[in-house]
């Protein structure tokens, strides 16, 4: 077995930069995200994207196995769509056994191994990136997002993809293996609201406050530590209350964000559109109401708890008590 041996003082540059060797050749300048919990309203925010004329949308996941039967935005079941199995087509080569979705949403490892590699790469990335000690797969990830970007943008003869699949090591991943310059759009919603929607969807679960709290702060949290004043990277908070309320103002503010004109998105879903979301996709017809729900059923001392869990993030989004 061959061992080297780094003596302090020695040189150690050429080493360094041969892990730095990156081809990103025919990428993307920047990868845009959209980050958010469930119940954020991203469905709704996909398809005011997706309605402009040079963005793709395609909604807050990639399909699983287990969710072919389920419908695309199209009318069609994912699996027969025909946008969505060119994707499987394409990514196939890319895939492996341990992957749930059609095409690798995270590179070929465990989710404990990714989440250490990239708080690592939180240190080291000014000098080299972690993942370049795992060529073989990191190679494959990055392919597979290139295909994934290339066939969406030339299926929709579109230029500005929009990843929604709001999973933060996935946006990391990229950031490290694939392209450093990334624009993050931060979808936010007051936590009360959050936890309202978790018990209506999810009524079995016990502890629905604690829980959802928890869950809150600590999505939001790690966005507000991993993507703001972070090199390369271009951060945009945007709250589920103000797009709900002023949704062109809103849309505008986020078109600047990503350096195009602005459009009226105002409307149902336009051609073509594949997106991936909750029900409200099928039926929206371009009116907007926000879910203000939490605010006739959710007693005070409840909101007041829930807003002590989740300080002090969410005095910082001034999400306060009004009494």
């Amino acid at each position: 077995m061959h061992l080297t041996i780094i003596i302090p003082g020695q040189k150690i540059g050429p080493f360094f930069s041969g892990l730095n060797r990156v081809d990103k050749r025919n990428l993307p300048k920047q990868f845009n995200f959209v980050l958010s919990p469930s119940f954020h309203g991203a469905s709704l925010l996909a398809i005011l994207l997706n309605n402009h004329s040079k963005i793709i949308s395609l909604g807050d996941t990639i399909p699983t196995r287990k969710t072919e039967d389920f419908s695309c935005s199209c009318g069609s079941l994912v699996k027969g769509c025909t946008f969505w199995r060119r994707i499987e087509d394409t990514q196939r080569q890319y895939n492996y056994p341990r992957s749930e979705h059609i095409a690798p949403l995270l590179p070929d490892l465990s989710l404990s191994a990714i989440e250490r590699i990239n708080r690592l790469n939180e240190h080291f990335q000014k000098f080299f990136s972690i993942w370049n000690f795992f060529p073989q797969k990191s190679r494959s990830f990055r392919k597979s997002v290139k295909a994934f970007h290339a066939e969406t943008t030339s299926f929709h003869r579109k230029k500005v993809f929009i990843d929604g699949t709001k999973d933060i090591n996935r946006c990391l991943c990229i950031k490290h293996i694939v392209s450093d310059r990334i624009r993050v759009i931060h979808l936010i919603r007051d936590p009360r609201a959050y936890i309202t929607s978790l018990r209506r969807n999810f009524p079995k679960i016990e502890n629905h406050s604690t829980l959802g709290s928890e869950m809150w702060k600590g999505f939001h949290g790690t966005v507000l530590q991993s993507f703001t004043g972070v090199d390369n990277c271009k951060y945009l908070p945007v709250f589920y209350e103000n797009l709900s309320l002023q949704p062109r103002s809103e849309m505008k503010r986020i078109f600047k964000f990503l350096d195009l004109d602005e459009e009226n998105v105002l409307s149902p879903p336009k051609e073509p559109h594949h997106i991936i979301g909750n029900r409200m996709i099928t039926k929206f017809n371009g009116d907007i109401k926000q879910d203000s729900e939490w605010k006739r059923i959710m007693r005070l001392d409840e909101q007041e708890a829930i807003l002590k869990r989740c300080d002090p993030i969410a005095s910082l989004f001034h999400y306060r008590l009004e009494k």
